[in-house]
């Protein structure tokens, strides 16, 4: 075999491995994350085959050409790798539109000072051939920025291994395994990267980090076969979280939010990428009720004003525990109970209607009779005085009396609806108000 070939091989067969693992993954790019790892595969892919075409035997000027292509992997893959952790194991929250933008950019910077390093030498000082082994290679001295994009790289993969490291450690079962998976790879990456920037590698100048990926890809192969790696259940957690209805906070030890759903975000017009890490208390101190109830250990019932209505709100605050049981911060629930509330009120009023309409009733049963035999012997009474009589007037009186206790037990009968008005410092029933007839003059 041409010496050549079997310095390619290695690089080719794992560009291969990647892109597989790309293409495998674009047939379920609808899953959380599945685009950053399509992308990480893609630029990890142009890394590792273009490390291989340094070794086909090329002239210096197009092994570097080679070079500047193979930044447009090298530059991508570490923030892209950092993006699908992030994605992965519920840290969405740290992925701002202005901190991907952001990485973007410094990936973009890297590859214009790569592909203009012939103006500046800030990257690459020199760049030379090699005679010494059993083919000329491309020999390159690093330049400053070169170091400065390896201390950016190794940050960010720095990051993602913190990342990882603590869903290793503080989750169990499943969860530990998907993160320990991926863990591993990183590790892989961290060693052979080292070596190669130690000046350590096997063949002199050459990168032999892309053959790391090849390990990535199948251990991210692995995963998705063995765990379901893109499915599982952090996934289904997430979209169980933003699909509810009720509003939810998650705060940490220091009351600062955690992490919020799209309902809460809704009814008090949080913005949940701007908000996240803030003080709950400075967030919702226009609803000081909110704030006193999250401190209540037992679960509170509170009106608000939110959306221009005022909304009864059940509030339940809990505890949540690390496994160790150590508090570690609180779960915020509110359900909108403002049906029930008005449900209940008017339950209330319809009873107090039907106490109303039952003493009235009773009233108008016992006084009838009584007050027809007084109107009729008024009225006889009335018939046999002559009206210059001296009794006449007296008797004129008491049947504009009768007549006032007819009218109002016709109103008794009447009554619709649960109407009050002050009396001696308390409430009595307002017949007149209350009345059907009433209604009608009006």
């Amino acid at each position: 075999m041409d010496i050549r070939v079997a310095y390619c091989l290695p690089f080719f067969t794992a560009a291969f491995l990647i892109l597989t693992v790309g293409v495998y993954t674009y047939s379920r790019r609808q899953t959380r994350g599945a685009w950053y790892l399509i992308l990480v595969c893609l630029a990890s892919s142009i890394w590792a085959f273009t490390e291989g075409m340094l070794y086909l035997g090329f002239d210096i000027k197009s092994n570097m050409l080679i070079t500047k292509l193979q930044y447009l992997g090298i530059a991508l893959a570490p923030p892209l790798a950092l993006l699908f952790g992030l994605s992965m194991f519920k840290y969405e929250a740290w992925i701002t539109r202005r901190k991907t933008m952001t990485l973007f950019a410094v990936s973009a910077i890297i590859i214009l000072l790569v592909w203009t390093n012939a103006y500046h030498k800030l990257v690459f000082t020199e760049y030379f051939r090699i005679d010494s082994g059993q083919f000329p290679m491309l020999g390159l001295k690093h330049g400053v920025v070169w170091w400065l994009i390896i201390i950016y790289h190794y940050a960010l993969t720095a990051i993602l291994s913190i990342v990882l490291f603590r869903k290793v450690v503080f989750s169990s079962g499943f969860h530990r395994s998907q993160a320990g998976v991926i863990l591993s790879a990183v590790v892989v990456v961290w060693v052979v990267n080292g070596i190669y920037v130690s000046g350590n590698s096997p063949v002199p100048n050459m990168d032999v980090g892309p053959l790391a990926f090849a390990l990535v890809a199948i251990s991210m192969a692995w995963g998705f076969f063995r765990y379901n790696l893109l499915d599982i259940l952090p996934v289904a957690k997430a979209e169980i979280f933003d699909g509810l209805s009720d509003p939810i906070f998650v705060v940490d030890e220091k009351n600062r939010l955690i992490d919020i759903n799209p309902a809460a975000e809704s009814m008090f017009n949080i913005d949940a990428t701007a908000s996240i890490g803030q003080k709950i208390d400075d967030l919702l101190i226009n609803y000081p009720e909110l704030l006193r109830s999250s401190n209540a250990k037992q679960p509170n019932e509170i009106s608000l004003m939110t959306g221009g209505r005022d909304q009864f709100i059940d509030v339940r605050v809990s505890d949540l525990k690390d496994r160790k049981g150590l508090k570690i911060g609180r779960l915020f629930v509110l359900h909108d109970i403002t049906k029930r509330i008005v449900g209940e009120e008017a339950q209330r009023e319809s009873e107090r209607l039907q106490g109303v309409f039952e003493m009235a009733g009773a009233i108008c049963h016992e006084l009838n009779q009584p007050l027809m035999a007084l109107s009729g012997y008024v009225g006889l009474l009335a018939m046999k005085l002559p009206k210059n009589h001296p009794q006449y007037e007296k008797i004129a009186k008491i049947q504009k009396q009768v007549s006032r206790l007819t009218e109002t037990t016709q109103k008794l009968m009447n009554i619709t609806k649960y109407e009050t008005k002050e009396y001696l410092r308390t409430k009595i029933i307002d017949i007149d108000k209350s009345s059907k007839s009433n209604d009608t003059a009006d």
